[in-house]
C-alpha cells in the first residue's frame, strides 16, 4: 500500500485566494512551512491510499489534514482588532465578527484576515 500526498497552499490572488499544488512524500508541517513561496500564508495535505489487488488499483476517498497557518501569522481577538481600527479599515472586518459569531480572526502574514476555527486551523511556530 502506498500513500499519495499533495501539499495545498493558498497565496493572495486578485479578488480571491488562489490554491496551489504540490506532491510531497510526506507529511512534514514543520519542514514544509519552511519551504512555502513567500506569498503563501495556509497550507494543508491532501492524501488518499492506493492498494493494488490482482493489478488493479483502488484509490480510497480523498482525506484532508487540518489547515496549517504560516508561523508569522497572528491570532486576534475581537478587541485586538478594535484597537487595530484607528482609522475605520477595519469596520467590515468587525462587522463580519459580529454577523459570524468569530471570536478570533487570523492575520496572516499577507496582511488579510481569514476567519479562525479552532478545530481546522493550527499555528506552526518558529520553535517547532
Amino acid at each position: 500500500m502506498k500513500k499519495n500526498i499533495t501539499l495545498v497552499y493558498y497565496g493572495p490572488g486578485l479578488f480571491m485566494p488562489e490554491d496551489y499544488y504540490k506532491d510531497v512524500d510526506e507529511i512534514n508541517p514543520t519542514k514544509h512551512v519552511k519551504e512555502l513561496p513567500d506569498r503563501a500564508y495556509k497550507f494543508y495535505y491532501m492524501y488518499n491510499k492506493v492498494v493494488i489487488i490482482e493489478d488493479i488499483e483502488y484509490i480510497s476517498a480523498s482525506k484532508k489534514t487540518t489547515r496549517h497557518y504560516h508561523i508569522d501569522a497572528l491570532l486576534l481577538n475581537k478587541e485586538m482588532v478594535e484597537e487595530l481600527n484607528t482609522d475605520g479599515h477595519k469596520d467590515t472586518l468587525l462587522s463580519n465578527m459580529d454577523c459570524n459569531d468569530w471570536d478570533y480572526v487570523i492575520k496572516e502574514r499577507t496582511l488579510n484576515f481569514q476567519p479562525y476555527d479552532s478545530k481546522k486551523d493550527v499555528f506552526i511556530r518558529k520553535n517547532e
